[in-house]
């Protein structure tokens, strides 16, 4: 394995996501999808996976 294909800068970390199964953060915010009355905040330090865990609920090539 290379390391551009573990650091992708701008890229989603296919070898390096780590899931949060047990806050269940996937789950609850792809459930923002189901309703459209619902707005979803994302915050957190810098560098904590915030850009990563939204895109790994709302594929860019899936989002409007």
């Amino acid at each position: 394995m290379r390391y551009s294909d573990v650091f992708v800068p701008g890229g989603f970390p296919r070898h390096t996501y780590n899931p949060r199964a047990t806050r269940k953060l996937e789950e609850r915010l792809a459930e923002v999808a189901d309703n459209l009355c619902k707005l979803a905040t994302v915050t957190g330090h810098t560098k904590s996976g915030k850009t990563v865990l939204v895109r790994n609920a709302y594929p860019p090539e899936e989002a409007v």
